[in-house]
């Protein structure tokens, strides 16, 4: 009789098959979380650029440049002389984001020297994922720095 066999035993194929689930599980939680970090992060870079674009049209232009976020019509516009400037416009899903202002509408006007005035004192707005609560903060200073937090 050969005392010595070949092979795993069904305990030893048991706890491996165990701990590669428990690994997985906690790779799909991690690879979840970062994804849903990520679509915020996203979606607030994209808030920047369309400053950066408009700051940019401003300063070439010599013409005061307004950047209208309306929180009832979940849009993010670029206007110059009242209109629309072509493709700076950013649409906010109302069912994955929400902003927070105080008021319905929050307008920042960009001068041909890059300095930025508002309509009232707010400077902050809110930018929400409602899925996750994840919350990003959007400064506007007067010297026209953008800070997201």
């Amino acid at each position: 009789m050969n005392r010595f066999r070949k092979g795993f035993t069904i305990i030893e194929l048991s706890v491996t098959i165990v701990i590669l689930g428990i690994l997985i599980g906690v790779s799909i939680l991690s690879f979840s979380n970062s994804r849903s970090r990520n679509i915020i992060d996203t979606k607030a870079n994209s808030i920047k650029n369309l400053y950066v674009r408009i700051n940019k049209t401003a300063v070439i232009s010599g013409k005061d440049c307004q950047i209208v976020i309306d929180k009832n019509n979940s849009v993010i516009l670029g206007l110059q002389g009242g209109s629309v400037i072509q493709g700076d416009s950013i649409f906010i899903d109302p069912n994955r984001f929400s902003i927070i202002i105080p008021n319905n509408t929050l307008t920042f006007t960009i001068t041909p020297g890059g300095r930025v005035n508002t309509t009232d004192s707010t400077r902050t707005f809110v930018l929400r994922d409602t899925k996750t609560n994840r919350v990003k903060n959007i400064f506007i200073s007067p010297l026209g720095v953008m800070e997201v937090k």
